[in-house]
């Protein structure tokens, strides 16, 4: 977890009317995009409305889920300290239900020079989309079995990296296998609506 949401992932395993108006078509379009599937029934609501998010520190742009909220990890300096370097922000998706122990996530993170947040896979999903007008290798694996407070879950992961900037944009959305679908529709959205208008490490 980084700065306003850095993110350790090992851890977490154990805006403009034009931007709105891309956003919407995407959105329309979401239904077809879910790229896994499963046998257990979904308990996260399908997108309907988006909010774009303009991030003031790194100025970059991406319209997210309207119900999910943005998440804080570290609420002040010294709470950071602890953190890995880079930055990232992230959403999180209402709580199917009071038992639900896994809130599933959008996150957008920054990382310095060629350094990568990216897991690990075998390469069979992947893929290179244009993202902002820029090549990003895109993937998705899934994690059986991990214990989370003592429930064994089953995880998807969508990412995508850009790594031509002379830094690397990730873009995330993880949660529970189940959900899948929902979560393919929010990373389509994501891919579809990111924007970097500025270079986040600019000198000025």
């Amino acid at each position: 977890m980084r700065d306003t949401w850095r993110m350790n992932k090992s851890t977490i395993i154990s805006t403009s009317a034009a931007m709105l108006c891309t956003a919407a078509g995407v959105v329309l379009a979401l239904s077809a995009s879910a790229s896994a599937s499963t046998t257990v029934q979904s308990g996260l609501a399908p997108i309907e409305r988006i909010l774009p998010y303009y991030d003031e520190d790194y100025d970059f742009e991406v319209a997210v889920p309207e119900n999910w909220t943005r998440i804080f990890a570290a609420l002040d300096d010294q709470g950071t300290d602890e953190l890995e370097p880079g930055y990232a922000v992230g959403f999180e998706s209402p709580r199917s239900n009071s038992d639900d122990v896994f809130a599933d996530y959008l996150m957008v993170e920054i990382l310095p020079g060629s350094q990568t947040g990216a897991f690990t896979t075998d390469g069979t999903h992947s893929d290179v989309v244009i993202v902002d007008g820029r090549a990003a290798l895109t993937d998705h694996v899934y994690l059986d079995g991990f214990d989370i407070n003592g429930n064994s879950i089953d995880l998807v992961v969508f990412q995508a990296e850009i790594v031509e900037l002379g830094f690397t944009i990730g873009i995330y959305a993880i949660g529970e296998k189940r959900e899948a679908a929902v979560l393919a529709d929010a990373f389509q959205l994501a891919l579809k609506t990111f924007k970097v208008p500025i270079d986040p490490f600019r000198v000025i």
